[in-house]
């Protein structure tokens, strides 16, 4: 199997998803990165449209405006599309000219 195939494999098969911050900037996060996730209390953040806390593997938190069953919906459908890359690689991303 050629170099390129594993390559393609290692960045494709790493499941991201995308959320907001209560100020309205987008976030990506690594979903394999994710310790937790847990709605919010009141003192968690001074911001009231956070919903949910998503605490990383680094230990930094990311107040997010989705709700928890939201998140837990995107990383499981991100999880899902990863393992369905990994067991079908894409030919089309083999590079030109080999």
């Amino acid at each position: 199997m050629p170099f390129w195939w594993f390559a393609r494999l290692i960045v494709t098969s790493v499941p991201f998803i995308l959320l907001h911050s209560p100020g309205g900037d987008e976030i990506v996060l690594n979903v394999e990165e994710i310790s937790s996730i847990r709605p919010s209390k009141g003192e968690d953040t001074q911001q009231k449209d956070v919903r949910c806390v998503i605490v990383m593997t680094n230990g930094r938190n990311f107040g997010i405006t989705e709700t928890c069953r939201e998140i837990g919906t995107l990383i499981e459908e991100a999880q899902q599309k990863a393992i369905h890359r990994i067991e079908e690689p894409n030919d089309r991303a083999k590079p030109t000219g080999d």
